[in-house]
């Protein structure tokens, strides 16, 4: 038997991984370390593709990332 993705298994999981990863990239941002803050939300996105709030977060950041 071909062993399937623990995600895929539990969708629920792949969205507690999106939240920390979202609450790490808030950490990151508001310490100023922008590039980082957007690798963790693309990831989180990744993740849980329906959770508006990660593509927002992602926004404000590239916004900071232009100043």
């Amino acid at each position: 038997s071909v062993p399937t993705p623990k995600a895929i298994m539990d969708p629920s999981d792949s969205k507690t991984q999106a939240e920390e990863l979202k609450l790490e990239g808030n950490k990151l941002q508001l310490s100023g370390q922008y590039d980082a803050a957007n690798a963790l939300y693309s990831r989180a996105i990744e993740l849980d593709t329906r959770n508006a709030v990660l593509y927002a977060n992602r926004s404000q950041n590239h916004l900071k990332l232009q100043k």
